[in-house]
């Protein structure tokens, strides 16, 4: 049998050009420094803030379109550090086309880096979600979707309506409802979250083309 010596050669050649984040999913935090001396995998000025259900602000959406994630229990942090109207430089790497995994958000005002932590810092016990669920109140949206939010496997979880309302689902949703979750497609839903002064979003319960009652996501 004939072996191909180039093997680990090419092996290490891949290696090198795999984001290091795929490469090592589970420690993914553990790499932010490496990120601190790449290039900007996204530039733009930032259009808005953008928050979950809950109202914890995970990230920013640039007047470039390009949505940028970042870690909720970091959302004070950036809230304090962006601000609309702010021209950012953002380090990280492409989680689906269009969205960018925040690691290093630089303003160019201050060129004053934020950088991802990992874990809240020692002493702050986060709230259960069942606990922090009983705060959330109803609310319903249609519109036209004008971006995409994905989640960590690729999935559409989430959209922004035209009105900024921020809808977010389950990964079984999305598989459920893509017909209609599409750029320009016009859809009506319902179900729990928060409106604060970045906006508001929600949890969707029910989704479903805009003139039309929109279908339970979840059997009860």
């Amino acid at each position: 049998m004939r072996i191909d010596r180039r093997l680990p050669v090419l092996f290490m050649a891949a290696i090198s050009f795999m984001p290091i984040a795929q490469a090592n999913k589970g420690d993914e935090f553990l790499h932010v420094q490496a990120y601190a001396t790449a290039a900007p995998a996204a530039q733009g000025k930032v259009s808005r803030l953008l928050v979950n259900p809950f109202g914890e602000v995970d990230g920013l959406l640039l007047d470039t379109g390009t949505l940028v994630t970042f870690p909720p229990h970091m959302g004070e942090q950036l809230a304090a550090t962006v601000k609309p109207g702010d021209t950012v430089e953002v380090k990280g790497y492409p989680e689906a086309p269009g969205q960018i995994k925040g690691y290093v958000i630089t303003p160019s005002n201050s060129n004053q880096p934020l950088m991802v932590q990992a874990k809240p810092p020692k002493g702050i016990i986060k709230m259960p979600k069942n606990v922090r669920s009983a705060g959330l109140e109803a609310m319903n949206a249609q519109g036209e979707i004008r971006h995409l939010h994905f989640g960590k496997h690729g999935e559409i979880n989430g959209v922004i309506l035209a009105d900024g309302t921020i809808v977010r689902f389950s990964r079984e949703a999305s598989y459920k409802f893509a017909p209609m979750l599409k750029i320009g497609q016009d859809i009506s839903a319902s179900g729990y979250g928060t409106k604060n002064q970045y906006g508001q979003a929600f949890e969707a319960t029910a989704l479903g083309p805009m003139g039309q009652t929109p279908q339970p996501v979840y059997r009860r």
